[in-house]
């Protein structure tokens, strides 16, 4: 009980950081989508000069060390919240490699010193406790004197001490016997793996990198399971046949480069050969990616939160749901000329983009010129203009399904929920496009006149991203990892 009686004291501490930092976002002119899913895609402009004199020249907004405090401040507020019970039928069920036991137990109780024995029960899952505690490292490495320090300092020592992580440990490698008790076998549909596990590598590439000895004993603590994660990542990336190449959070572009992350960071040459050598295999061969199916049409999944075109039944945007229909880009002609899929989650990043963005760091520099040309449309065609334009705020949205795909809640209150969370996850998904075009960018070379404009267009992008993240818990678990992301990217 004491514990829970400081947690319900640091919540309020948490509010006031937020609100001192002066950050919180102002409403966003109120506009509707201005054209259809159907809608004509604009002319052709007759080249990158006309580009550029119609983008807008938007300067992204500072990332001082009060936006730092911010974005700080939003993560720790939720790595102490419990995450739901399951719903649906058959939840709970299903062994540990669909989670269950990790954190709740068939029976809807909590597993037994949760607080001593799990690190990254808190937030909306696993994958995005584990983000949300790598922004609130990088954050303290990066701004030790900042007034979040101490409480943020108290949340990484509750959270990443040694039992935690060995608790960690124990239900990873149970999770991976039950499925196959060999351990470099086929382990299919690991819970967390892909995305989660090279999460938790950016986590520890995070802390290893940092200067202080208590963060030193945070990487030591989280070293052994770092690297259980990266040969189970390596051996995952050896035997995938297909990407997943969906506009979700398992988009498998987006779990290679955040590998590629670590292994940047870390030195480890065995994880980089083997996400090089799958990143190769499995999208060298694409051409001509459909960007002008990337249009942006914001909604509220008609019933449970998925946005884009896929609306129905699902997680919200910080789920990383399985996806089952893995796309191959080969609804036309030659190998990845089709529309990218969307399943396994709501639409929070551009297929097109991510993949892309992580070829820039498996290709030469001459090679990936020749790619690239290949791959996506000149940025001056209408077929890439769904991707020159921010995405429009929404401002009303769909009553979403109630609990376990019930009656839609059309209360206000759950209107008001349904448009955060569509709010949310047009943000990240600008966070995402920014991202990837700051990559593509620092790929090409200097005097490449595309630059100027993937610079611009990721700048457009990010400033959205901005000015729809908000303090409510829509996003609190994801968004402000999405933002650093982008930042980290921008800085390098």
């Amino acid at each position: 009980m004491m514990i829970l009686r400081r947690r319900r004291f640091r919540r309020p501490i948490i509010a006031a950081l937020v609100a001192i930092a002066g950050l919180t976002q102002p409403a966003v002119a109120q506009r509707s989508a201005s054209r259809g899913d159907t809608a004509p895609l604009r002319a052709d402009y007759r080249d990158l000069d006309e580009l550029l004199r119609q983008l807008p020249n938007v300067t992204v907004p500072a990332f001082d060390q009060a936006r730092a405090l911010w974005l700080g401040a939003l993560p720790l507020s939720c790595l102490d919240r419990l995450q739901p019970k399951p719903g649906g039928r058959g939840a709970g069920r299903g062994g540990p490699n669909t989670g269950a036991g990790y954190f709740w137990v068939a029976t809807y109780d909590l597993v037994s010193d949760h607080d001593r024995l799990r690190a990254f029960w808190g937030c909306n899952d696993w994958h995005s406790a584990v983000a949300s505690t790598w922004v609130a490292a990088r954050i303290l490495e990066r701004y030790p004197t900042s007034s979040l320090r101490e409480l943020t300092r108290e949340k990484l020592n509750a959270h990443l001490g040694k039992s935690n992580v060995a608790g960690e440990i124990e239900f990873f490698h149970a999770a991976a016997a039950a499925i196959n008790p060999i351990p470099s076998a086929n382990q299919t549909g690991l819970f967390e793996r892909p995305y989660g596990f090279a999460w938790l590598l950016e986590l520890h590439a995070e802390l290893r990198a940092a200067p202080d000895t208590q963060a030193q004993r945070w990487a030591a603590n989280v070293a052994p399971l770092a690297s259980w994660m990266a040969d189970s990542l390596g051996d995952y990336f050896a035997k995938l046949v297909e990407p997943v190449r969906s506009g979700a959070q398992t988009n498998t572009a987006q779990s290679m480069t955040l590998a590629l992350d670590y292994t940047d960071a870390v030195g480890d040459g065995k994880l980089r050969r083997a996400v090089t050598t799958a990143a190769r295999k499995l999208y060298s061969a694409d051409t001509t990616c459909a960007t002008e199916s990337e249009r942006v049409v914001s909604v509220v999944g008609g019933r449970g939160g998925r946005g884009g075109r896929a609306a129905g039944r699902g997680p919200g945007p910080d789920s990383a749901g399985r996806s089952t229909v893995p796309n191959d880009l080969t609804a036309t002609s030659g190998r990845g000329a089709g529309a990218p899929a969307v399943g396994g989650g709501a639409v929070v990043l551009s297929p097109c983009l991510s993949e892309a963005a992580l070829m820039a760091r498996v290709l030469d520099q001459r090679a990936y010129v020749a790619w690239i040309d290949r791959f996506l449309p000149p940025l001056q065609s209408g077929r890439f203009a769904p991707l020159t334009e921010p995405v429009v705020a929404p401002t009303s949205a769909p009553f979403a399904a109630g609990r376990a795909g019930g009656a839609p809640d059309t209360s206000a209150a759950g209107a008001a929920a349904a448009l955060a969370t569509e709010r949310a996850r047009l943000a990240g998904l600008s966070f995402a496009r920014a991202q990837s075009m700051e990559r593509i960018a620092r790929a090409l070379p200097a005097s490449d006149p595309r630059v100027a404009a993937w610079h611009r267009l990721s700048a457009i992008q990010a400033a959205r991203g901005y000015e729809l993240l908000r303090d409510d818990s829509a996003g609190i678990s994801w968004l402000p990892a999405q933002a650093l992301l982008y930042e980290t990217v921008r800085m390098l």
